[in-house]
């Protein structure tokens, strides 16, 4: 079994420790995973609304400018050509959908690894609860500077008055366990995890645990 650091998050200072389950928190790094699956992010994050007209949805005439000849002039035979300022835009960027997919276990996967290279790096622990009942945000900036770090990510279900205390820094963040992804987990110096998400993320995050719930 791996061992997680328990946090005191009155003083942001390692306790104890816990056990947790090999398959989840002790897997090799894969970048490949880790690397698909932050791409996938990036994807499903743009809008994809880009838009040029072509030559045929431009204003403008058809006619021929000129003449053919005598004037001096390369010949022409439209003005709303890709070649002509204020033409159409040849093969420019049309609307479209840019997100891909992975596999549920290919997801899994990736979320486990990045778990367990927050652990071998010492920066992923377990807290019994995190509730800022002032709901004020010195207090989020205090918790996250005890804990010594430059970023800390929070992983639980958290309360109205926590969530305003977070909501106006980008030192920390509040994520729920059902919404984990390898992007936030690698972006932040430190990952902690409340006891019910510890608990959310042993059950759930199994290859297996779709397959045992539609068992159940």
């Amino acid at each position: 079994m791996a061992e997680i650091k328990l946090l005191d998050i009155a003083t942001g200072k390692e306790k104890s420790k816990v056990s947790a389950p090999d398959e989840i928190f002790s897997q090799a790094l894969r970048t490949d995973l880790l690397n698909d699956y932050v791409i996938m992010q990036h994807r499903a994050a743009r809008q994809g609304t880009h838009c040029t007209k072509t030559r045929a949805e431009v204003t403008g005439t058809g006619k021929k400018p000129f003449r053919q000849k005598g004037t001096g002039n390369a010949r022409q035979g439209t003005l709303i050509g890709p070649h002509q300022y204020g033409g159409g835009v040849a093969f420019g960027p049309k609307p479209r959908k840019y997100k891909s997919k992975l596999t549920r276990k290919t997801k899994v996967l990736a979320n486990q690894v990045a778990l367990s290279q927050k652990r071998y790096e010492g920066s992923l622990y377990v807290c019994e609860n995190l509730d800022i009942k002032s709901g004020k945000t010195r207090d989020a900036v205090k918790l996250i500077k005890g804990m010594d770090a430059k970023n800390v990510l929070f992983i639980g279900n958290f309360s109205e008055e926590t969530l305003r205390a977070f909501r106006n820094i980008d030192t920390g963040k509040l994520l729920s366990p059902d919404l984990l992804n390898v992007k936030d987990v690698l972006f932040f110096e430190k990952c902690v995890m409340t006891r019910d998400a510890f608990e959310w993320i042993q059950k759930h995050l199994t290859i297996d645990s779709k397959s045992e719930e539609k068992a159940a």
